[in-house]
């Protein structure tokens, strides 16, 4: 079944799927931290708050638009934690439940955290 594929056409095709498959959170704008969360967390789980805590572990080695965006997304985490409990308590984590429940009840939200959703994406 796979004697006509060669080594020289599967390496590519990983790491093609690779590249693509990071979580959207890590982009911000086509690559913010794309490749950094591949240089420093390539090995760990696609789960994104393992991602994040990784790139909060390697938070000086990162470059200024990544660390900018950890920054970011720790400070949402932060200002939004209680509006988040008392939202979207019922919501299960993942695939962006969670920011989505966030958005779908922004009037409800503190104008703390109504701010990190009304900025653009990595701001």
């Amino acid at each position: 079944m796979f004697s006509n594929l060669s080594i020289h056409r599967i390496i590519p095709f990983f790491l093609f799927v690779t590249l693509f498959s990071l979580p959207s959170s890590f982009a911000g704008g086509k690559g913010a931290c794309q490749s950094d969360a591949l240089k420093f967390c390539g090995s760990v789980s696609q789960d994104k708050g393992q991602k994040m805590r990784c790139l909060k572990a390697h938070e000086s080695e990162l470059s200024p638009v990544c660390q900018a965006r950890v920054k970011d997304k720790e400070a949402r985490h932060r200002d939004c934690k209680a509006d988040r409990e008392r939202v979207c308590k019922n919501v299960q984590p993942g695939e962006g439940r969670i920011r989505q429940c966030m958005k779908d009840h922004q009037a409800e939200l503190s104008s703390t955290c109504q701010a990190h959703f009304q900025r653009p994406k990595g701001v």
